[in-house]
């Protein structure tokens, strides 16, 4: 809902929101540790990878792709 609210389109939301919660379990995993990821770990880390994904889109994005709906 908030990549749409910023102007993504309904597609484009969905994916990025996907990606910025992975991201976020990416981050959290680097933290805790794999087997330490939870839930409440991922939500806990949406801002930073925000904040990742603001500051290295370009790098970012040269090492993961946006998924793909079908």
């Amino acid at each position: 809902a908030g990549m749409y609210g910023i102007g993504f389109s309904f597609e484009e939301a969905v994916r990025m929101g996907i990606f910025v919660h992975g991201l976020a379990g990416d981050i959290a995993a680097e933290s805790l540790g794999v087997d330490g990821v939870t839930a409440v770990s991922i939500m806990n880390f949406l801002s930073r990878a925000m904040k990742e994904l603001r500051r290295n889109f370009e790098e970012i994005f040269a090492e993961k792709t946006l998924p793909i709906l079908v």
